[in-house]
């Protein structure tokens, strides 16, 4: 199965397309990052939404499984996490026009807790976790954008059993 993870930001973004299942190991087909430039929001939004609609014709074909975000972090920017909310709806509206499964959010210490077993992991914790994830000789992308939304599909994929039945494997029998 085919897995989605994107990565929003304001200056940067993400976005990674993963193949496997819960047992492992996950093959990265690919993994794209957009430095936004400098400008308004307008502008930036707009060079997101063109990226964005160029990754979902190439990479997304029409066996993608589920797509998945991070919920934004409000922390004392408000405005910030606003914006965010708009690159969600940019993001969500594209996925529904391309027939693509909606956009699903996971908290941050979801992610962190699929992969590492913590909800208190570091962005460093999660990307050495990756290796464990991924196909031997995979090479992990050295851009943290890019390694969140690995980290973000595969995730996302793990958390798709029912919350009320889901119980995380072991690592030794990932």
């Amino acid at each position: 199965m085919r897995w989605v993870g994107v990565d929003l930001g304001l200056q940067t973004a993400a976005i990674a397309v993963v193949t496997g299942s819960s047992s492992g190991p996950w093959a990265l087909e690919s993994v794209k990052v957009l430095n936004l430039p400098a400008g308004t929001v307008a502008e930036r939004l707009e060079v997101y939404r063109l990226w964005l609609k160029e990754q979902i014709t190439t990479h997304l074909r029409s066996d993608v499984a589920g797509v998945f975000a991070e919920t934004p972090f409000a922390g004392k920017n408000i405005r910030s996490a606003l914006l965010l909310g708009t690159l969600q709806g940019v993001t969500w509206a594209l996925l529904q026009e391309s027939g693509t499964p909606s956009l699903q959010m996971l908290a941050p210490t979801d992610i962190k807790k699929a992969l590492t077993g913590r909800g208190s992991a570091t962005k460093a914790q999660v990307a050495a976790w990756l290796a464990h994830y991924l196909l031997p000789e995979t090479p992990l992308p050295k851009n943290h954008h890019a390694t969140d939304a690995i980290a973000i599909a595969i995730a996302g994929a793990l958390t798709q059993n029912s919350p009320i039945t889901r119980t995380f494997t072991s690592r030794a029998d990932r």
